[in-house]
């Protein structure tokens, strides 16, 4: 049986209908910031989590902040004082380097959106409690939030900024602004 012109006519139409609802659905259902975070904190129930505007009344003296991203990630911005370390940083390592620096602080980790620093404060386990670290927690929301609630940052050249790393485009939608995204430093 052949297919006339006006079946191919309704199937094309049918197709397209089934896209574009496809795509609504998408960009109707994405996850939020909020919906991640949940995930993220009943998947590492052991990590304690703060949020930024507790994160912003910390005494800065009794605070160490550890931005758990990449390189270029970090050029681009991160949040004043935070030092850099590699996502799969070794916790023997991470001891070995940091171990000083935590006597009687607070030890906040952040990433782009909790995953990755909740990922490393749930290897370290107690390792900063153990060399004399206060508390340990992971920053609620990472940057992005931080960015999304108009929260400034330092660039590489430690000029404030309110740009960031959108790490890629799926993350990167999480950036309420988008043109509040860079992959370069400015």
């Amino acid at each position: 049986m052949a297919i006339t012109t006006a079946q191919k006519w309704i199937f094309s139409v049918c197709v397209l209908v089934f896209t574009a609802l496809a795509i609504i659905a998408l960009l109707m259902f994405q996850p939020r910031l909020e919906t991640i975070q949940n995930d993220i904190e009943n998947d590492y129930q052991s990590v304690s989590h703060i949020s930024a505007s507790e994160f912003s009344e910390l005494d800065v003296n009794k605070v160490v902040v550890f931005d758990v991203r990449e390189p270029e990630e970090f050029a681009v911005s991160h949040i004043a004082g935070a030092i850099q370390v590699m996502p799969n940083i070794d916790p023997s390592e991470f001891i070995q380097d940091y171990g000083d620096l935590l006597e009687g602080k607070q030890v906040v980790f952040y990433c782009s959106v909790g995953r990755r620093s909740s990922e490393l404060a749930n290897r370290l386990g107690d390792a900063p409690l153990e060399h004399g670290a206060v508390s340990s927690k992971n920053l609620i929301g990472g940057v992005f939030s931080w960015v999304n609630q108009s929260r400034l940052l330092r660039n590489s050249n430690q000029d404030t900024t309110n740009l960031v790393h959108p790490y890629n485009k799926y993350w990167g939608r999480l950036v309420a602004d988008p043109n509040k995204l860079s992959l370069t430093p400015q």
